[in-house]
Parts: C-alpha cells; sequence; structure tokens
C-alpha cells in the first residue's frame, strides 16, 4: 500500500504542475488515458503545455508482477496525418518476485490517423545498464495500438505491450506482454 501511496503521489505532484502550465499556455491538448486486461489496470495523464512538448505521468498495477510508476517528457512533432515523438520516462518498479528499482528510458512514439475516426501508433521506450539502477540492468518496452473515436473527445483503444526488466543477478521480469482494451478521454 505504501508503494502505490507513492507512485499516487508522484503522479498527483507532476498532475499539478501539467494543469497549471496548460492553464497559463490557454492549450487544450490533454488527455487521461485507461487500460485494462485479465491482470492488469494502468492509467495516467498527458499534458501538453504548447504544440511541441507532451509531459505524462502513468501508473501500473499487474497483480502478478507488481506496480509500475512513470513520469515523462517528449518533445513532439506534427506533420499532417502523421505525429511522432522522442524523450525520456523516470520508471520506477516495486515488484512481485524479484527486486525493486528504477531506470530512465529514452525512446519515442509514432501515431497516424487513418481517417476522421482511426489512429494507429506505437512505441519504444529502452534503458541500457548505465541508466538502471538497484538491481535492474536494462530495460525494454514497446506497443502498438489503435484508436478509434467513438464520441467527441472520447476514444476507444485496443492495443499490445511487452514490458520487460533485466537484472543483474537473477532472472528478468516479463512485467507485460498481453492485449489491452481502454479509453482516452481527451480535454
Amino acid at each position: 500500500m505504501r508503494k502505490l501511496t507513492i507512485v499516487l503521489a508522484m503522479t498527483s505532484s507532476l498532475l499539478s504542475m501539467q494543469a497549471a502550465t496548460a492553464a497559463s499556455s490557454g492549450h487544450n491538448n490533454n488527455n487521461i488515458n485507461f487500460q485494462v486486461n485479465d491482470t492488469t489496470v494502468s492509467g495516467g495523464i498527458q499534458a501538453m503545455p504548447n504544440d511541441n512538448l507532451q509531459f505524462s505521468a502513468n501508473g501500473q498495477y499487474s497483480s502478478d508482477n507488481g506496480t509500475i510508476g512513470n513520469v515523462g517528457v517528449d518533445f513532439v512533432q506534427q506533420n499532417g496525418r502523421v505525429e511522432y515523438g522522442l524523450g525520456a520516462k523516470a520508471i520506477v518498479l516495486f515488484a512481485k518476485g524479484h527486486d525493486d528499482g528504477g531506470v530512465l528510458a529514452l525512446g519515442g512514439h509514432y501515431a497516424y490517423q487513418l481517417n476522421d475516426r482511426l489512429k494507429a501508433g506505437g512505441d519504444v521506450y529502452y534503458s541500457p545498464d548505465i541508466l538502471s539502477f538497484h538491481h535492474i540492468d536494462r530495460y525494454l518496452s514497446y506497443g502498438v495500438k489503435a484508436s478509434y473515436n467513438a464520441v467527441d473527445n472520447v476514444n476507444v483503444v485496443v492495443g499490445w505491450r511487452r514490458t520487460t526488466f533485466g537484472y543483474s543477478a537473477g532472472p528478468d521480469l516479463r512485467y507485460q506482454n498481453n492485449f489491452y482494451i481502454g479509453s482516452d478521454y481527451s480535454f
């Protein structure tokens, strides 16, 4: 419970900073998301204080593998129907059956607007040993997703994600390797 409280405190403090930044800039490109499958629930927020900068805060709980919290920043570019971003995430893991740890992962995301309602995209983030801490010696997460704009500001999302934490002493933790369904709400 203490670990979940820490993740929630990290998320709420970042959300406060993001809300203040977005409010002062007049931009309205914020997003709240939620995903679920049979063993995992996750949620987060993304805020864009301007057209090229995106902050994020996310939390995830797996009944099999523990809790993840992360905060990140991406530099985003849009070119017609294509959006892509490069950035970094600070990720903390409170694992079940493995040592806790953290990483600073580098990576990016992409998305392609297929039509007015349908979008497809993906992301990849990696952390080598030099950016991994407390028994973790590497991190890799990648995924793909498709979203359908069901009603104004609400998307239904279907995706797949694989996330692995590597350990210097012991077996790796495959935190996630599954499909999910979820929703995004833009405001």
